[in-house]
């Protein structure tokens, strides 16, 4: 799914890490329940964080942002580029997308209507949490989905992944 914000989890997490990088595998986990007048169900959105996409994709803003730095000094025409900020005339280097472009890299979101496992369990949420709750965000788990899955792991050789009804990798 298209994360167009910081999620609310990812922001947490940072204020409370100041300094530190998110580990690799990481997993967010935000409850969206449905609204009393909605024909959905509850759904769960995980954010995934890897390393390796967040390398890939700040290598391209690094890039992007580098063009637009010569498309700002007359070195280049403007073309599309994203990081460039038009305002008439005046032409200049968007720095609060860069910045928050930096701060979505590496997150991957899936939606999904799966807010337990068959026997009970959360699918992912480390023991303890209470990030399945219905009220609200409320945690995120410290591990991959595999590492902490009671019932993934039980399944493992006959199961497939959580369906998702939508995911899109963020650039």
């Amino acid at each position: 799914m298209k994360i167009p914000d910081v999620p609310y989890q990812v922001a947490q997490w940072r204020r409370e890490h100041p300094g530190e990088d998110i580990p690799d595998g990481h997993v967010f986990v935000q409850p969206w329940p449905a609204g009393p007048s909605s024909r959905r169900r509850d759904q769960m959105i995980y954010y995934q964080f890897r390393a390796e996409r967040a390398r890939r994709t700040l290598r391209g803003i690094d890039e992007q942002v580098a063009n637009a730095a010569k498309a700002v000094a007359g070195l280049a025409p403007v073309k599309r580029n994203r990081f460039i900020a038009l305002d008439g005339a005046t032409k200049s280097v968007n720095r609060e997308l860069e910045a928050k472009a930096r701060d979505l890299a590496g997150l991957k979101g899936y939606v999904t209507n799966l807010a337990a496992c068959p026997d009970g369990t959360p699918p992912w949420p480390s023991p303890g949490s209470s990030s399945t709750a219905p009220d609200g965000p409320s945690g995120s788990s410290s591990a991959p989905p595999d590492a902490t899955a009671p019932c993934r792991s039980a399944q493992a050789s006959t199961s497939s992944p959580p369906k998702t009804r939508s995911h899109l990798a963020i650039p």
